[in-house]
């Protein structure tokens, strides 16, 4: 098999074209051929986001090379099923040991390329987006203390709009402001998966989330009445019952508008009222996404 270009070398070149380019952010291609040229990149640049790992067997890779062989003008001397052979035991002896590196951080998001190129496009493609749920209902209906259960079981990053919009500095701006703040925030950020709670806020939020960036896999809608949420809150202090249902009507208000968008979506998913948060946790659970 051919020798790599040493690993200096590489991230020389690499880094060159990477920080004389324009453009934020970069897909390399063929990138780590192993750990070596990885944590070499990282410690010289940054930190790797996510690798796409695209997975097919020797077979099928096999009979591709071969395929291109046989249509290609310039011929290779290795292009036979011997040589393929040890090609691509090479690829798997030198790359093997960076995939399992970086799946233990989770950064690592396997393809099935054993499809068509569109078939395989169209994966690239889902890959490349965040998994997002939501989780909406009113105040004092529990899920925030269902999300933050669910955020710990499944490891999925707990967000909360309202703290996310202080820490910006943002709370008070328009929704575009906080839908772009938000959607940089998960594109940039190396993690994969979202639980995103008390959101949408409205359905201008939804609209622009899931028809300008993502679509979510789950919302989980908590479907309490008011009587409920009053119930809820009995046993709080006057003035907190007041702020509370105040909050309720404005979440009323917006409700209006979200429902008739999100109902009949494959992935509207209600919970019922009247429940403890463990039997909420259960509920979700049985919906897929632990």
């Amino acid at each position: 098999a051919p020798l790599l270009v040493p690993t200096e070398l590489t991230i020389k070149i690499l880094l060159k074209a990477v920080k004389t380019g324009k453009a934020k952010r970069y897909l390399i291609d063929g990138f780590p051929r192993n750990l070596e040229q990885a944590l070499c990149f990282e410690r010289e640049f940054r930190e790797i986001d996510f690798i796409l790992n695209y997975v097919a067997p020797d077979e099928v890779l096999t009979e591709r090379i071969l395929a291109r062989a046989a249509q290609s003008v310039t011929k290779r001397a290795d292009d036979n099923p011997e040589a393929i052979k040890i090609r691509l035991a090479t690829f798997h002896e030198q790359t093997n040991q960076a995939i399992e590196f970086y799946k233990r951080l989770g950064k690592v998001r396997d393809i099935d390329a054993v499809g068509s190129p569109d078939e395989v496009y169209k994966l690239t493609r889902e890959a490349l987006l965040p998994n997002v749920i939501c989780f909406y209902g009113p105040p004092a209906s529990g899920q925030d203390a269902v999300a933050q259960k669910v955020a710990d079981l499944i490891g999925y990053k707990l967000i909360e709009p309202s703290v996310f919009y202080k820490q910006k500095g943002i709370s008070e701006a328009s929704d575009e402001v906080k839908m772009d703040a938000l959607t940089n925030y998960i594109e940039n950020n190396w993690q994969r998966n979202f639980i995103i709670n008390n959101f949408p806020e409205n359905i201008k939020q939804a609209k622009i989330f899931i028809e300008s960036y993502a679509t979510p896999k789950l919302v989980y809608y908590f479907n309490l009445t008011k009587d409920e949420v009053e119930d809820n809150i009995k046993d709080e202090p006057k003035k907190t019952k007041l702020d509370i249902m105040e909050q309720y009507e404005n979440y009323i208000k917006a409700r209006k508008d979200l429902l008739p968008y999100f109902k009949g979506k494959p992935y509207f998913v209600p919970i019922p009222g009247g429940n403890t948060v463990d039997a909420m946790v259960e509920h979700v659970k049985k919906n897929s996404c632990c």
